[in-house]
């Protein structure tokens, strides 16, 4: 897997308590070394993220099996969603943008206002299409509802798999 703590670490350590199953979480310094490891042999599978798995897919080096994130993505087409094999297993990288605390909401508001519009750009989407990803905005307050249930639900991993800080 990928850095202890990671989305992938926390990928598999899902995917033990939902499957039931006992498998040997190999930790790696990064994505990188992990996919290699993968490639060669070295580790039978993986949770990479799709920036780092795409190239690796298409070229023909690893198999994809299924995407994490809450349903099939169009970058990926065929592969199902781990949450319909199996319910809950959703672990989604995602990206936000943050302000410092104090930041005057009429500013956050005209910035989120900005990058609602530019993610509605279809030259945007092409390219978030075309790199796996799924351009979604939000409002401030939904970014933090957001923000607290991956909180609880990544929490409920950690504790449930044992996991300390590294």
């Amino acid at each position: 897997m990928n850095v202890p703590g990671s989305t992938s670490h926390l990928a598999a350590e899902m995917f033990k308590q939902l499957a039931g199953l006992s498998f040997t979480v190999v930790p790696y310094k990064g994505g990188g070394l992990s996919m290699a490891a993968v490639m060669s042999g070295e580790v039978d599978f993986q949770f990479a993220e799709g920036l780092l798995a795409a190239p690796q897919i298409r070229g023909g080096r690893v198999r994809a099996l299924a995407v994490t994130t809450p349903t099939p993505l169009a970058g990926f087409p065929g592969l199902p969603a781990m949450n319909g094999i199996l319910p809950g297993l959703v672990a989604d990288n995602w990206f936000a943008i943050y302000a410092p605390a104090g930041t005057p909401r009429d500013v956050v508001t005209a910035i989120n206002r900005a990058l609602k519009k530019a993610l509605e750009a279809s030259a945007v989407r092409a390219l978030f299409e075309q790199e796996s990803l799924a351009a979604v905005g939000s409002t401030p307050e939904e970014l933090g509802a957001h923000l607290r249930r991956e909180i609880d639900r990544y929490a409920e991993v950690i504790r449930k798999g044992n996991i300390t800080p590294q």
